[in-house]
């Protein structure tokens, strides 16, 4: 049986659901940081148990549908992949939240990450950006994005798309453990 197509209205609507997503985790993520601080019975916080960075024996791997690209990550964070997304998209959930999607590019590269935050209401501007290889060489653009009204900020990581001048990867931290976040991105690579 074949998937069904999706429609350009329900294409649209996915697109408004995970843009919201996207911007209304972290936001409601850095509004409520003051209870994180609060540690409960057996080492819990507010949001969940907190989390070391996991040995290498206890990290699996998934590639993209769409794009060739291979993701490691923690075996206990839940994996959410969206059947029949044009971006390719995938969460890593639990109480932490990572998202990657692929970004559909009209300029270079670091141009495009220097003006993502103007395509959403809930940025105020960009803190600061690099750009870096991971250690398998992966060239990738680091980028921080401050929010509106308060003071917090993003941590989003972009990869250029070997031979595909018109796509970056780009993975959100949320509010993945930042350790945690950085081994994702060392360990980001493409298939050959």
């Amino acid at each position: 049986m074949k998937p069904k197509k999706l429609s350009t209205d329900q294409k649209t609507i996915l697109a408004i659901i995970l843009t919201a997503f996207c911007l209304g985790v972290p936001l409601g993520i850095q509004m409520a940081k003051k209870y994180q601080k609060t540690t409960y019975a057996h080492g819990l916080t507010y949001f969940g148990p907190v989390s070391p960075t996991p040995p290498a024996a206890e990290w699996t791997t998934m590639t993209g549908k769409i794009y060739p690209y291979q993701l490691a990550y923690p075996k206990s964070l839940n994996l959410v992949q969206f059947p029949s997304d044009p971006n390719d998209s995938v969460g890593l959930g639990g109480p932490e939240k990572l998202i990657l999607f692929v970004e559909k590019i009209d300029s270079s590269p670091k141009k495009f990450v220097e003006g993502y935050w103007q395509r959403y209401s809930g940025l105020s501007g960009l803190k600061s950006l690099q750009e870096f290889k991971n250690s398998g060489g992966i060239s990738g653009i680091e980028a921080s994005y401050t929010y509106k009204g308060t003071s917090g900020q993003s941590l989003d990581i972009f990869f250029m798309i070997p031979k595909d001048n018109q796509h970056l990867i780009h993975l959100m931290k949320g509010d993945l453990d930042e350790k945690v976040f950085r081994e994702i991105v060392n360990r980001f690579k493409f298939n050959d």
